[in-house]
This record gives structure tokens, C-alpha cells and sequence, in this order.
């Protein structure tokens, strides 16, 4: 613990993530020259800390990706990113590098240069996938009421897992998984394959992969509002005047989808007995009886 804290007290010119073991450097810059130099400069901070603290960077295990909207904009003739060990003029050295990947996987959660979650969505779609073996054996001798409570456990806690971060992508990358998850459901509830989805959830009482993005995106930013009030000693009680909040200026599509753009969108389009429950518990049982009475194609029409 001692070594990691001052690990992510490091001035590196960027931001140092670390959670347990697993630690990930974020450089930024105007070009791609300048992002590369931060980088480097960065990463030859690390190496003297790791040295002076008598551990060792195992460059073969650690990986560095470019992150761009488009492959157009992506840089050319850089496949490693050197690791210094000489002094400060190191334009033309030898020293090691670390290799460049298109994707990796951090923390359960896979990731491309192009900020496009289709890997991420293939995985998850094969896991949720393997549980029809379980469901199709348990509906045979568990009521539905217990089999819903193992859908909770088994199926929607992989749905839930980095949900905010992956659940705006486009409806094109998010369809396998939808229909996997109508299938596990008609698979419970012993539903042909023509049944109705809207009927489907709202018979097994549960949220569609949409709608569950929505919910934690509006959780999220509960909780964000909360940590606000309670530092400025704010309470936001149900005779304070409407509560509505500003909504970042985003240009590009890909920005609108993202949970710190909709958080306070969606979040202003609650009824205000919602927005003034204080209750993390009841907040989040209330939203999700909410979200439970709405049409799904009104929900699904906030995210186009």
C-alpha cells in the first residue's frame, strides 16, 4: 500500500489509475508528438521510482494503446514506446520500449483505439450466452420468483459491470447482446421466439440492457449530486423549487452518448419527487419502478 500511494503521488504529467495490482498511465497532448513526449518523459519518472523502491517493470506484460475517434487519425510508424533509462537528451537511443496493441482488456472491461466497445460486447454477449444451460435446467425444478433472483445473481450482474462506460454505444453494436438476454428470459419463462419483448420485461420484471445504462447513468450522478451537497451542507428537500441541471455543450455524436453528457439530461427529466429523495435505497428502488412504467421506445428514444 505504501509503495502504490506514492506511486500515484508521482508528477508525471498525466493521471496515474491503479486498483489492487493493476496500474494504468493516461498521457495527453495537443499532437501526437507532444502526447509521445509526455508519455515518454512520464514513463522514465516511473522507471527511476521503480528503481529507487528496488521493483522492476516488466515491459514485456505492459502495453500501451492510442486512443482517436477514426483509424485516420491515428499516429504512423509508432509501434513501441521507449522506456528511458539514459539521460535527458534521448532523441536517438536504445533503450527498451513497451508495445503498442489496437485493444487490451483492463479490469474485465475491453477496450479499442478507436473507443468502440464491439470486443467488449462480443465477450460479454458469450458470457451471459452460457448461462441458457443453467436456466433451462433450473426452470424445471424452481419456481420464478427464485429463478429471478439467480437471473440478479447470474446474468444481469454481468450486465451491470461497467455498464456507464459501454452501454452508449450504438444500437448496431449493442444488439447481440439484447437479443441474448430475451433469449435467457424466454428461455425462463417458457416464451416462443415471436413473443412480444415489451410484454417479456414487463412479465419478469426486469430492465433491458438499454434501459439499465439509463438507470445507472442517473445513479451515478445521484451520487455525484450528493457528494456535491453534502460538502457545500446543501439539502435539497421537497418544498425547494425545481431542481434542473446544466447539460454539458457536446458536438459530436459519440460525445452525447456518454454518461457525463446524460447524467444530468435524463437526470432533469425526472418527476421532482424523485429528484428530492435523499434515500440512496429508496432513490434507486423508486427509479427502477420508474423506468418499469415507461415504454421502452420512449426510453430508448433519449439515447438517438
Amino acid at each position: 500500500m505504501i509503495f502504490i500511494n506514492e506511486l500515484c503521488d508521482l508528477k508525471v504529467n498525466g493521471t496515474v489509475i491503479t486498483f489492487a495490482d493493476d496500474t494504468a498511465v493516461l498521457f495527453s497532448g495537443r499532437t501526437w508528438d507532444e502526447a509521445i513526449e509526455h508519455g515518454e518523459i512520464g514513463l522514465k519518472k516511473i522507471k527511476k521510482w521503480l528503481d529507487d523502491n528496488l521493483l522492476s517493470l516488466n515491459v514485456k506484460k505492459t502495453k500501451f494503446i492510442t486512443f482517436s475517434l477514426t483509424c485516420v487519425s491515428q499516429p504512423e510508424n509508432l509501434n513501441c514506446l521507449r522506456v528511458h533509462t539514459c539521460g535527458d537528451g534521448f532523441l536517438e537511443c536504445d533503450c527498451g520500449g513497451i508495445q503498442r496493441v489496437n485493444g487490451l482488456r483492463y479490469l474485465g472491461v475491453h477496450i479499442d483505439e478507436n473507443l468502440k466497445w464491439d470486443e467488449h460486447i462480443l465477450q460479454l454477449t458469450k458470457k451471459v450466452r452460457k448461462c441458457l444451460y443453467i436456466y433451462k435446467r433450473i426452470r424445471n425444478i424452481l419456481d420464478t420468483k427464485t429463478i429471478r433472483s439467480v437471473y440478479f445473481a447470474l446474468t444481469q450482474s454481468l450486465l451491470m459491470y461497467g455498464i456507464t462506460a459501454w452501454g452508449g454505444c450504438t444500437d448496431i453494436a449493442l444488439n447481440p447482446l439484447e437479443r441474448v438476454q430475451k433469449c435467457i428470459i424466454k428461455v425462463i419463462l417458457r416464451k416462443p421466439t415471436r413473443f412480444s419483448s415489451d410484454e417479456l420485461f414487463n412479465i419478469f420484471k426486469v430492465l433491458d440492457v438499454r434501459q439499465l445504462f439509463i438507470k445507472y447513468v442517473m445513479c451515478d450522478f445521484k451520487k455525484e449530486i450528493q457528494t456535491k451537497t453534502r460538502s457545500q451542507q446543501i439539502r435539497l428537500t421537497r418544498t425547494a423549487v425545481n431542481i434542473n441541471f446544466q447539460v454539458p455543450t457536446i458536438r459530436t455524436a459519440t460525445g452525447r452518448r456518454q454518461s457525463s453528457y446524460l447524467g444530468p439530461k435524463l437526470f432533469n427529466l425526472l418527476p421532482d419527487t424523485l429528484k428530492h429523495l435523499e434515500s440512496w435505497a429508496i432513490f434507486r428502488k423508486s427509479l427502477d419502478d420508474h423506468m418499469k412504467g415507461l415504454d421502452r421506445n420512449y426510453l430508448k428514444s433519449f439515447l438517438e
